[in-house]
């Protein structure tokens, strides 16, 4: 049997889990197969295609900036898979990661699924940036935080096309970070979600 976790980019918390769970549901009813995994998609042209598809109606639009917002992890996540002591050592860690780093970490996985969609947009640098969201608890979680992205690509002035392009959460954040306090008078957010099958990206204000 061959199992598909649909998650583009791999994390312990979504990926590790299902795989966990599909063997013990094998195990408890005594099944006799073999289960193979396929790999994340991060960085396969289907999924980079779907992504361009779901935005382009709106980024054919005028905008300001577009902020990719990834689901966040707390930094222990990624400490925890990364033997090698590579992770988060420097601002470019994961530009410089290695194969097999690259392999099991998330935050590389996920700006490598930007920087990819932006190349086939045609966005320059300066017209997109990414974040993380859904910052909870104490523990230190993987940057640029959500609420800090928003605001720096919310200057004055400024609007702000917003997507979710992770796959562990499928809808935008209201606040950026969890909290409750509103968004800057001056960001106006464009949000696009992908589509279901079939259908074309809804927008909304």
């Amino acid at each position: 049997m061959t199992l598909a976790p649909l998650y583009p980019q791999f994390a312990d918390s979504t990926t590790t889990t299902v795989i966990e769970e599909v063997k013990r549901v094998v195990r408890e009813r005594g099944l006799d197969m073999r289960l193979s995994t396929l790999p994340p998609f991060y960085d396969q042209p289907e999924y980079l295609d779907a992504l361009v598809a779901s935005a382009k109606p709106y980024l054919e639009q005028e905008f300001d900036h577009l902020l990719l917002s990834f689901h966040g992890l707390p930094e222990r996540h990624l400490h925890k898979l990364d033997p090698s002591g590579h992770c988060l050592k420097g601002d470019d860690c994961c530009r410089s990661a290695s194969p097999e780093v690259l392999a099991n970490c998330y935050r590389a996985q996920c700006l490598r699924s930007a920087e990819l969609f932006a190349e086939r947009m045609g966005l320059r640098p300066e017209q997109w940036s990414v974040s993380f969201q859904s910052r909870l608890g104490r523990a230190k979680w993987i940057e640029a935080l959500h609420r800090d992205a928003s605001r720096r690509a919310g200057g004055a002035g400024r609007e702000e096309a917003a997507g979710d392009v992770s796959g562990l959460r499928r809808r935008l954040h209201r606040n950026p970070g969890g909290d409750r306090r509103p968004w800057p008078r001056a960001v106006r957010r464009s949000r696009w979600r992908k589509p279901a099958a079939g259908s074309l990206p809804e927008r909304s204000s």
